[in-house]
């Protein structure tokens, strides 16, 4: 009897350690399950935050656009304006222009000399 007794108590250990083992299995294909859905989900909001950048930077790119031409179209007017004062206005403001314009052009080379040495 004590053979029958300890295969009784082999099968009773043995599908004790089956059953643990399908509650682990069952466990990790939930954990999986739940990971994937994770996944899923971030990935979706990952392409929603993408397409509302684009959005966002199409908007942006617009407004920069009409807000820069409506300031230099200002800017023009305004100079037009200055330099149709008299021949002197003219003249002294384009002489002011070409020589500001001259020395951003050498600081630019001055710096890119620099960067590249």
């Amino acid at each position: 009897m004590q053979v029958a007794s300890i295969r009784t108590t082999t099968g009773s250990l043995l599908g004790t350690i089956a059953t643990a083992a399908n509650t682990v299995g069952s466990v990790f294909g939930a954990a999986t399950k739940g990971i994937s859905m994770l996944d899923n989900y971030v990935s979706s909001a990952l392409e929603h935050q993408a397409e509302r950048i684009d959005a966002d930077n199409s908007i942006f790119t617009q407004r920069l656009l009409a807000e820069t031409a409506q300031d230099l179209t200002a800017t023009k007017i305004e100079v037009d304006r200055f330099c149709a004062q008299s021949e002197q206005h003219h003249t002294h403001y384009k002489t002011s222009y070409d020589a500001i314009a001259k020395a951003v052009e050498d600081g630019k080379a001055r710096r890119l000399k620099t960067a590249n040495a």
